[in-house]
């Protein structure tokens, strides 16, 4: 599904773990205008990829992430936490743009 819906579009697929495939990008020096993020629900995964893709992000770039206020029984650490969490580490470094059930930030230092 995901090969189809962007046929029209040029892209680079990596399927690997995100944190090993962010790092491999910094490494690089490859750099980004828009972020999205949307994988695992577990707020450890979401705080490791934010962190990981802000690197990654040029000033006045954007991270958008999927699905911020998903609750799910089955996970300790619920997405909107680890949303939190990045946004505490990085606040004087983040505008927040939108936030409802998706959220938009902006790198902005």
């Amino acid at each position: 599904r995901f090969d189809e819906n962007l046929k029209d579009y040029k892209f680079t697929k990596i399927k690997k773990d995100s944190v090993i495939a962010l790092r491999e990008l910094l490494k690089k020096n490859i750099s980004f205008d828009i972020i999205y993020i949307d994988g695992s629900h577990n707020g450890e995964d979401i705080l490791s990829d934010a962190i990981e893709s802000y690197k990654l992000l040029n000033k006045g770039g954007i991270i958008v992430f999927d699905d911020i206020v998903n609750a799910n029984k089955n996970i300790s650490i619920q997405s909107y936490k680890g949303f939190e969490k990045f946004c505490e580490i990085y606040s004087y470094k983040l505008k927040i743009l939108y936030l409802k059930n998706i959220a938009v930030v902006k790198k902005i230092k």
